[in-house]
């Protein structure tokens, strides 16, 4: 099956990467489609997919369609090496996006607070709550806003000396954006943990710290990894006790 093709993954370029997913993903689709066609959909040249193609050892495009059409086997099922390359690929891109300075920087900023605020929705609310507990081991003075209806009457009392850590993966977030707007109006420091593209959120925020993630739209069917969300947090906690 395709899987034969795993082992030239890690010689692939990121965008050549992106080509080999969608078509590991869907290969009963490019079977059929032409090569413009492929390449209208990802955004991307015929050259970077015929490239692909010959970095894992066929001739082309040409090539890569009979090799699909004449499987007797779906290669739908997951190959967890595709899988656990994806998990490293998120972590790798996070550690290279986040700096030791900008974590450092970010640990300063919680030791010097009053309080601090974490919160977070939907699927990146239990990174919140970790976050949270850890923060508490190692003595702060943090609070977990998981009451939606307290954001608003908290943001209010916030002061100068608090640091609001907002999450979310998107920085979008309805409730998390009102509560580091209100955090803003008062003075406080607000940390971001959010996805490596511009938002909202990372405009409102004195220090972002970046999580690789595959989209940015998370309003819909939210099942992508929080790794990089996982990775930062240790980052943060082990800066913090060293």
């Amino acid at each position: 099956m395709f899987t034969k093709f795993l082992d030239q993954y890690d010689h692939l370029t990121e965008t050549e990467k992106s080509v080999f997913k969608y078509i590991f993903a869907n290969p009963d689709s490019v079977k059929h489609i032409k090569i413009t066609e492929l390449a209208e959909k990802l955004g991307i040249s015929k050259t970077v997919i015929v490239n692909m193609c010959q970095k894992i050892g066929l001739q082309g495009f040409h090539e890569l369609k009979y090799y699909l059409q004449n499987q007797k086997q779906s290669i739908h099922v997951k190959d967890t090496a595709v899988i656990r390359s994806k998990i490293i690929e998120k972590v790798r891109r996070t550690l290279e996006i986040n700096d030791d300075e900008k974590i450092h920087r970010a640990s300063k900023l919680i030791k010097a607070s009053d309080t601090v605020y974490v919160v977070g929705r939907g699927t990146s609310r239990p990174m919140a709550d970790y976050l949270t507990h850890l923060l508490l081991l190692c003595g702060v003075k943090c609070i977990f806003l998981q009451d939606i209806n307290a954001i608003v009457t908290v943001g209010r009392h916030l002061k100068s000396e608090d640091t609001v850590i907002a999450i979310s993966i998107s920085g979008a977030t309805a409730k998390v954006l009102e509560f580091a707007r209100l955090a803003k109006i008062n003075g406080a420091k607000i940390i971001s943990l959010t996805g490596f593209f511009d938002s909202e959120l990372c405009k409102l925020s004195d220090i972002v710290l970046y999580s690789s993630t595959d989209k940015e739209d998370t309003s819909i069917n939210d099942y992508q990894s929080r790794i990089g969300l996982i990775s930062i947090i240790d980052l943060l906690i082990n800066d913090y006790v060293s």
